[in-house]
């Protein structure tokens, strides 16, 4: 990927069948999408059914602005498009870190992905940031993915696009602002 244009073009066509993935992967592992308009009683989080017409009752993360794209090349990436990883990206959230666990299992034995970065800051003696300062953001896993073996992707010509899957404990992100 050489070009801002060519990164976005490549997340809009494969944004659909990755939501699709991560509401599969959901359904096999106990993952959770977060939903769109719940009163204050209801969950916040909620399994998916399985139906597609049912994901629109879901706020699902999807791309990321090109504003936030171009910051992001400019103060992190040295104008570098290569190195985005997270253009297109959704979250799962999970009751349990047993749960997240077996859910990045599933993954990384699933022959249809490459897995191309796996990050994680829960680890509570996580390294500083790369400036050498104390980290004090959200606990999470993100987990960079291809998805090379989706013939939906291979169709659209974006099976090496890397998508971003982030795994996150229910009860940290209903303290997220």
């Amino acid at each position: 990927v050489r070009s801002l244009d060519q990164l976005y073009a490549q997340a809009f066509l494969v944004r659909d069948t990755f939501i699709r993935l991560v509401a599969t992967i959901s359904r096999i592992h106990k993952g959770m999408l977060r939903v769109r308009t719940a009163p204050p009683e209801a969950p916040r989080f909620a399994s998916w059914d399985g139906r597609d017409e049912s994901l629109a009752g879901f706020e699902l993360g999807g791309l990321k602005s090109i504003a936030s794209l171009k910051v992001k090349l400019d103060c992190c990436y040295n104008g570098e498009v290569w190195r985005v990883l997270d253009a297109c990206r959704e979250t799962l959230y999970f009751e349990t870190v047993r749960d997240m666990t077996e859910c990045l299992e599933g993954i990384t034995q699933d022959p249809g992905l490459e897995i191309v970065r796996v990050k994680s800051t829960m680890d509570p003696d996580h390294p500083p940031d790369a400036d050498g300062g104390l980290w004090a953001g959200m606990r999470f896993v993100s987990v960079s993915v291809r998805m090379v073996g989706s013939e939906e992707a291979i169709r659209l010509c974006a099976e090496t696009h890397v998508c971003e899957l982030m795994l996150v404990l229910t009860d940290i992100a209903k303290v997220q602002t």
